[in-house]
Order: C-alpha cells, then structure tokens, then sequence
C-alpha cells in the first residue's frame, strides 16, 4: 500500500544530510523543469520562478530554498489533482512571496525582491518515495541589473 509522502515526512527537510540527500535524489530534468537557471533583480522589483512538472498521477511537489551557508529551508508546498499551496511555516505570514499551483506549473512570486531573498531555489516532486528536483534557480540581486526581459 501506497503511503503519500509529505513535507512533515521528507529527511531531506527536516535533517538535510549530504550521504541521505545523495542516496535519495533523483535529479532528472525530464520531469521537473526550471526554464531559468538564473534570475537578474534590482531590489524592490518583483519577479517570478516558474517551475514544469512532467509527472502524472499522484505526486507532491515544492519549492525549497537554499541561501549561501544555509540550511536548505522548504518554502510551499502542493500535490497532484489539489488546488491549494501550503507555505511552509517560516513562509506563512510572508506578504511578498506568492506561490502558485496549476496542476502542471508551480510559480512562486515576490512582489518586491529584498536581500534575504538572493539564494538558489529549488523545486522538487516527490513521486512515490523518489525525488526529482529541477536545475534551481539562483536568484540574483543586482543595485544595477538589467530587468528588461
């Protein structure tokens, strides 16, 4: 019997161990895809990291958040066939930061990029005890960046 894995569950989150973390991840990009691999930003300019998943059936998906000399920290989190998005509990009460789930893309929005926001993000399914994580998206604050797309 199939049990569904949550966020409460993943040993990745709750103790990140370098030897668990590489017997446990699968990275394949055919499932999860991050189109950006890097995000340009003046602080105080909204941007957005969208995430692909390739998957059916029954899966959860997230996004986590890995900052310089950081513990990787979980950010939202959402499942197949579900409408809503969970901020993980640092993320609550986050006024600025928005994620989003359509069932095939997973956006997280920041309405005004601030310094603690620069880190790599990362969006991960977990599929039947298997996680795919995507290539990250590094996220990038620049006093002079070019935000024309």
């Amino acid at each position: 019997m199939h049990r569904e894995a949550s966020i409460r569950d993943n040993p990745i989150i709750e103790k990140p161990d370098t030897v668990q973390v590489i017997h446990r991840i699968i990275h394949n990009e055919s499932y999860v895809l991050q189109p950006e691999s890097t995000v340009r930003v003046k602080p105080g300019y909204p941007t957005s990291l969208k995430c692909h998943i390739r998957l059916d059936g029954q899966f959860c998906i997230f996004w986590i958040k890995i900052a310089l000399n950081e513990a990787p920290v979980c950010v939202a989190t959402a499942k197949a066939f579900v409408d809503t998005v969970d901020m993980c509990e640092e993320f609550k009460n986050h006024s600025r930061l928005k994620a989003l789930w359509n069932q095939k893309t997973f956006s997280l929005s920041f309405s005004s990029v601030e310094q603690t926001d620069a880190a790599t993000y990362f969006c991960v399914t977990s599929h039947f005890g298997q996680y795919f994580f995507g290539n990250g998206s590094k996220l990038l604050l620049e006093e002079h960046a070019d935000v024309r797309k």
